[in-house]
């Protein structure tokens, strides 16, 4: 059986069947009788444009994109942190043995802040907060509820700690970076994506390398501890830089694959 519309108000449908009967309903009731494929592809356009419940392809397109990277990041996140108490000798220089995990966060709060903007961005970050002491207090509620090997608490005692220092660092950093991101992008209108991520990047991590060495390895000033400071915020800036390709990456695929820019496309060749 063929349905089509008839007419229609803002919150009423008339529709025939091809055996001549007519049906009012409105475009809520359409979709929950599951009746849309019913209709032809105009139709079906306008029944969900007229649904207040329904989720439009662009929606849902930004839903898969928006829970994608913040899962990337969180992972990312995840899993560097708890590598990060060992250390690594890379290009003569020692660096939490997470290193090459934990920048990769770089890239994801770069595309969520060029995609989706500022609000977004603050979302990811204080998310990602929220998860880090969530973990802490879970992981900590672990260590002193049940008898564990020592092998077990050499792995796991440090996580609790860690897990803190990086909640604040989050807030403090990623949120500096976002704001720097956010003030570059709206005062200085030609700023290149690639600057934009270079120049927020660099003052975020300033802020999260010094406090997350500090506090994790201790906060007395000596030589040691500053040439580990930079050391590790050379090498992030230095890979940040090198990751800026698949920044770019990443916003071309969502921005070409977009459904709305392909509906502009079609009806500018129209």
């Amino acid at each position: 059986m063929k349905l089509k519309i008839v007419k229609h108000t803002s919150d009423s449908i008339l529709y025939e069947s091809d055996k001549g009967v007519r049906l009012h309903a409105s475009a809520d009731d359409l979709l929950k009788k599951n009746v849309l494929l019913m209709f032809d592809s105009k139709d079906r356009a306008l029944i969900r444009e007229l649904s207040t419940g329904y989720i439009s392809q662009k929606d849902e397109y930004d839903f898969f994109w928006i829970g994608g990277l913040f899962a990337f990041y969180l992972v990312f996140l995840l899993l560097a942190i708890p590598m990060s108490p060992d250390t690594v000798h890379i290009f003569h220089t020692a660096q939490p043995a997470g290193i090459l995990i934990f920048p990769l966060t770089f890239i994801i709060l770069d595309s969520v802040n060029e995609i989706f903007q500022y609000r977004y961005a603050r979302q990811l970050t204080c998310m990602a907060a929220v998860v880090m002491v969530m973990a802490s207090a879970l992981v900590y509620i672990t260590l002193n509820i049940f008898t564990l090997s020592d092998a077990y608490l050499s792995v796991f005692g440090k996580l609790p700690k860690l897990y803190l220092v990086n909640a604040l660092c989050l807030l403090l950093a990623d949120q500096t970076n976002n704001l720097i991101f956010r003030s570059l992008r709206y005062r200085l209108a030609r700023c290149p994506l690639w600057l934009r991520c270079i120049v927020s990047t660099s003052c975020g991590q300033i802020t999260y390398t010094i406090v997350w060495i500090s506090l994790f390895f201790g906060t007395s000033v000596s030589t040691g501890l500053i040439s580990r400071i930079i050391d590790n915020y050379g090498f992030k800036i230095v890979y940040a830089a090198c990751l800026i390709p698949v920044t770019y990456a990443i916003v071309a695929v969502y921005r070409s694959r977009k459904p709305q820019h392909r509906e502009e496309a079609a009806s500018a060749s129209s």
